[in-house]
């Protein structure tokens, strides 16, 4: 009798861990979704572009970005006019992060695109998750691209990540 008390205590605690875990989880997966499609539903209207770099002429390769320009907004300036005038001397001072060719990313504010700023904020969200993650980051404004990159180039990326792929490997 006392066995069977104590079980049902220890199962009923059980379920009520688990319904709470799962009603946290819920709530947590519900708000991201809806901050996601408030953010998409602000943005869907906006130019989409393609961000890569094309500053040597027979290669494309991925854009950077940062999230935080009060800190490093300088260092993430003089990295791209360093690279434009393909000085490679210069260190990347900033942590970098890098965007996807392949997949395009919206323009926070239209006006950006043919203003005269040198970093332009974008919103790269991904509408196939249910959740619509989404991350603001800046990006170089001369890395901005109406088109994908072609794709004799684009195969040609591949091919170099491949290659420095499998000689990490070994």
């Amino acid at each position: 009798m006392k066995a069977t008390k104590i079980f049902k205590i220890w199962i009923i605690s059980v379920l009520a861990i688990l319904g709470g875990t799962y009603l946290i989880w819920f709530i947590v997966i519900n708000f991201e979704r809806s901050d996601g499609k408030k953010m998409y539903g602000k943005i869907k209207g906006n130019i989409q572009v393609y961000l890569y770099d094309t500053f040597k002429l027979d290669r494309i390769e991925q854009s950077m970005y940062i999230t935080d320009t009060s800190i490093y907004a300088k260092e993430f300036l003089n990295y791209y006019k360093c690279s434009e005038r393909l000085d490679t001397s210069l260190p990347v001072d900033f942590p970098p992060k890098y965007i996807t060719l392949n997949r395009p990313v919206y323009l926070l504010h239209n006006s950006d695109f043919f203003g005269k700023n040198p970093v332009v904020e974008i919103i790269d969200i991904d509408t196939s998750l249910y959740t619509y993650n989404y991350e603001r980051c800046y990006v170089y404004r001369n890395a901005i691209h109406l088109k994908p990159p072609n794709d004799s180039l684009f195969q040609q990326f591949i091919a170099r990540e491949k290659k420095s792929n499998r000689r990490q490997s070994k």
